[in-house]
């Protein structure tokens, strides 16, 4: 849908995600599979893992690294909420247009 908006048509799609632990290989080929099933205009070379380092946090890792995207989207679940609160959503100061997706429930995208 945003990128159908002329003022992103050329827009380019990334996906990051970041963990804590596991097979960084793994992980990325596993969602490069739910892409290409998921016929989203994401380009493989546009995913990218990131493996926490040590005394590195979340809010690091998408402050470092998406400090110029144009719009970021953030996933979290109702147990993050709960455990987090309202500082969940602080400490993304280097973002300037940044979206909380509430991932409440799997969704299949077709």
């Amino acid at each position: 849908i945003i990128l159908g908006h002329p003022d992103w048509r050329k827009a380019k799609v990334q996906l990051f995600y970041v963990s804590n632990a596991g097979d960084q290989q793994f992980i990325q080929q596993n969602l490069i599979q739910k892409i290409r099933e998921s016929n989203l205009p994401i380009s493989e070379k546009n995913i990218k893992t990131f493996k926490l380092g040590e005394g590195e946090t979340f809010k690091d890792v998408v402050n470092n690294n998406s400090e110029d995207a144009g719009l970021v989207m953030l996933g979290f679940t109702g147990n993050q909420l709960k455990e987090e609160q309202e500082q969940m959503f602080a400490g993304y100061d280097k973002i300037k247009d940044l979206l909380f997706v509430n991932a409440y429930r799997m969704v299949d995208i077709k």
